[in-house]
């Protein structure tokens, strides 16, 4: 009989030809597999817990001095007014947020340039209190003590974990049924999460702007009513599951 000799390449590639397939096989990654993405979201009205006022004192004089020192003396008053309205032991505070100093000009038409007139100087303090049913009494409180300017009054939720843990359990259980829907009516069904993605905030919730609060206040002696009213908290989470593609 003859020896047959193989070279030892021709060897190699009969080895290949004759392993079975499935030796080359391997798992697909994660990224080639079929997915479904969906959104639950939930939400609800809550208390608000705590109120943010932004009060000013606002001098007028021919020199920076005079107008400094006005303000200061009003500020001061306003201040230590507000401090015993409000509980430091709970978070409560009063505080400087702005201080400015401007030069005030007006346009002589004779004279074809602009005229001093006076220096304006702004104090702004922000008063941030749990005390919300009583915003009305302490800017009637600072209006009498000299501040003459209320720009805005904005109510939060200091502590909403409570709140938002309710709305996204709500949520990812209503953004799985939806994925679960749309995977029945595919033919296919959910084999597993490929990421999640929650968030929990308020709707945008516009500050109230008491124009007039403190002129008001100066002729009535007393300032309207404000309602906090509800914050709307919305909680959202982003799923992507993966589907089974065997079918």
């Amino acid at each position: 009989m003859n020896n047959i000799k193989f070279p030892a390449l021709m060897l190699f590639c009969i080895a290949i030809i004759c392993t079975p397939h499935t030796i080359f096989a391997k798992a697909l990654p994660d990224s080639t597999k079929g997915t479904i993405s969906t959104t639950g979201t939930a939400s609800n009205n809550y208390p608000p817990d705590t109120a943010e006022v932004i009060l000013a004192v606002e001098t007028r004089a021919k020199t920076v001095s005079q107008a400094t020192q006005e303000n200061n003396t009003i500020s001061e008053k306003v201040v230590n007014t507000l401090k015993e309205l409000i509980d430091k032991a709970k978070g409560d505070m009063v505080k400087t947020s702005s201080y400015s100093i401007h030069p005030k000009y007006e346009y002589d038409k004779t004279r074809k340039r602009n005229i001093f007139i006076e220096y304006l100087v702004t104090n702004q303090i922000t008063v941030k209190t749990g005390k919300i049913h009583a915003i009305g009494k302490l800017i009637d409180s600072a209006t009498e003590q000299g501040s003459n300017r209320v720009h805005n009054i904005n109510f939060t939720i200091n502590d909403d974990n409570n709140y938002c843990e309710q709305l996204l359990d709500r949520a990812a259980k209503r953004g799985k049924v939806e994925a679960e829907v749309v995977a029945r009516s595919l033919g296919t069904a959910i084999t597993g999460i490929k990421s999640v993605l929650s968030s929990c905030s308020d709707a945008d919730q516009p500050p109230v702007y008491p124009r007039g609060f403190a002129q008001e206040a100066l002729v009535s002696k007393s300032v309207p009513s404000i309602e906090p009213g509800s914050i709307k908290l919305v909680g959202s989470v982003n799923l992507v599951f993966f589907i089974d593609n065997s079918n």
